[in-house]
């Protein structure tokens, strides 16, 4: 599960968390511990300040980019971007990257980014000579999107995240799923971009927003606004129609669980191949955590969706996602899907993180949103501070979608 530990790696960064080093003895044993340096080494270390790099290509055809070697200047191959592709990187202030057209080498290059502290998203040009309105279309969504995150940063002094999905939104049910047309009428014609904010960094948790840019109309005072959802409202509504019919009782527990009075909802669950919307929401949550899509399957890498429906006065106390018993195969991340929303502010069924190092924090992310926190540390140990719970609904009532992703394959 190479990925998932990149993810893990790159939410590390993102997160500004800091980690003891880990040794490994020839036994295989792990061993932690803090590091120490020389004044001189600390000194040098504070002159290099990582950047997390976020780079799209517009353009609709294969680049490769290379990193410049400060010291030689030499051209370091770094891998390829996808046509209208993103590529996300940790990289320093005043580091240089070269992109070319694929396999036409770096002599053919026709972007260079110089990267500095204040900037994390960079947009390649389009060739002078495309005059394809679908390519130029997209160049312009990309500039509006550059602008309202350089926007963004100056009123926050914040950058954000954003990762990218080609599962567009569904808007209706296509009458023959069969037929690639009466499929292209139920999409939406624009990829997503999810927006990822740190909620906290002791746990790892964070909510995801669409981020996706929408002209407002001329005269209102920002030109540029999110549509905040991560699910469309079909997609959501579509979830809780599906799971109404098997909807019962929630148990809590191992082997088998039991009616507690901790657990009060009603619950059941999906599976990936039960609809169209079902494969194409699985498919997006791996874009989010970017990984393949392949492992998302009950055998290797993930359980079916968990819906859970809380009426007023129902709750989830305080619980962790991961198992006492100490097996490898564990709950190492929580995608939570919010499928409604609260019928007021203070109607209750937030998602609360009791133990959360900078203070009690709760969250309802709003109807087709989503809150990802990590259940595991960067050692495989089991975070404490992951503990949360469903709050009682005081009003209306609460739907939600669970995705849990295992640390270890199922099966190999």
């Amino acid at each position: 599960m190479q990925s998932v530990f990149y993810f893990f790696l790159w939410l590390l960064v993102f997160g500004q968390c800091h980690i003891s080093s880990v040794e490994v003895d020839s036994s295989g044993e792990a061993h932690a511990y803090e590091e120490t340096h020389t004044y001189e080494e600390e000194e040098e270390m504070a002159e290099l300040r990582p950047v997390a790099v976020v780079i799209k290509n517009p353009r609709s055809s294969w680049i490769d980019y290379y990193w410049q070697n400060p010291e030689s200047n030499e051209l370091l191959y770094q891998g390829k971007i996808d046509p209208r592709g993103t590529s996300a990187t940790s990289s320093y202030a005043g580091h240089v990257f070269v992109f070319a057209p694929a396999k036409k080498g770096p002599e053919k290059e026709f972007a260079r980014v110089h990267v500095t502290e204040e900037k994390n998203l960079y947009i390649l040009p389009l060739e002078e000579d495309n005059s394809n309105e679908n390519d130029i279309k997209y160049y312009q969504q990309l500039l509006e999107e550059q602008r309202f995150v350089e926007d963004y940063r100056k009123r926050t002094g914040r950058p954000t995240h954003h990762v990218s999905s080609n599962e567009y939104f569904w808007k209706c049910i296509p009458e023959n799923s069969q037929d690639p047309s009466a499929i292209e009428k139920c999409r939406d014609t624009q990829p997503v971009s999810f927006a990822l904010e740190a909620l906290s960094t002791e746990p790892k948790v964070f909510r995801i927003n669409n981020g996706r840019l929408k002209k407002k109309k001329k005269g209102e005072k920002n030109l540029f606004f999110k549509k905040k959802q991560a699910l469309s409202d079909f997609e959501a509504d579509l979830v809780i129609s599906l799971a109404k019919p098997k909807i019962k009782r929630s148990l809590a527990g191992t082997h088998g669980g039991l009616v507690s009075n901790t657990r009060t909802s009603r619950n059941t669950w999906l599976d990936r191949n039960e609809h169209l919307v079902m494969e194409t929401l699985y498919r997006r949550a791996a874009d989010i955590l970017n990984i393949s899509e392949s492992v998302l399957y009950p055998d290797k890498n993930v359980e079916q969706l968990q819906v859970v429906n809380y009426q007023v006065g129902q709750e989830y106390t305080s619980h962790h996602d991961f198992g006492a018993d100490g097996h490898p195969q564990q709950r190492m991340i929580t995608l939570l899907f919010y499928l409604n929303n609260q019928t007021a502010p203070d109607a209750g069924g937030e998602t609360a993180f009791p133990k959360a190092k900078n203070g009690y924090l709760k969250v309802h992310a709003g109807k087709g949103n989503a809150v990802l926190f990590y259940s595991m540390l960067e050692d495989g140990n089991a975070d404490d501070l992951s503990l949360h719970a469903a709050l009682p609904v005081k009003k209306g009532e609460k739907w939600i979608g669970m995705l849990f992703f295992f640390f270890y394959f199922t099966k190999r």
